[in-house]
């Protein structure tokens, strides 16, 4: 299936949260005011099928933590339960790491989400320490997944 992503706007936070909201433990959710309040400096994207059908988003922030100042902070990657273990996820993880090409990476992962826990590790990040209750990995400026490289996405801006 061939696969497009846009960039997300202030007027789909709303759709993020009715879609994504209940897929998360409260502490663990980036919600719409949450990222409103970030907006100035973050991105986000939304994965799609041919039909417009929302697959997933994913969201950065380049002014975000302390243990990575100056670096580009991954907030967020989800894949809404349709379509999960079809192999989408690594999609978002390209559009993070294209938009943060040149910048030390972080993300912050509940110990207990598995999932995100593997797909960082998969991805080069490295365990660096608890921060609340979050394990912050670290990936390094100039590592890109090789596996990533040729992925084909293509962007749709409707």
């Amino acid at each position: 299936m061939k696969l497009y992503y846009r960039s997300l706007e202030k007027k789909d936070l709303a759709k993020w949260e009715e879609l994504a909201k209940p897929e998360f433990s409260e502490e663990d959710f980036c919600s719409r005011d949450y990222l409103l309040n970030r907006w100035n400096s973050t991105k986000g994207w939304v994965l799609m099928t041919p039909e417009k059908e929302w697959i997933g988003c994913c969201f950065i922030n380049f002014k975000f933590h302390e243990y990575n100042r100056g670096g580009v902070h991954f907030l967020e990657w989800c894949i809404f339960p349709k379509f999960r273990k079809q192999g989408y996820a690594k999609y978002l993880v390209k559009l993070c790491f294209d938009s943060s090409a040149g910048f030390q990476k972080s993300i912050c992962i509940h110990p207990e989400n598995s999932a995100s826990t593997a797909l960082a590790r998969k991805y080069g990040f490295k365990e660096l320490e608890m921060h609340k209750c979050w394990m912050v990995f670290i990936c390094d400026k100039d590592f890109y997944p090789p596996e990533l490289v040729n992925l084909d996405i293509s962007y749709c801006n409707e």
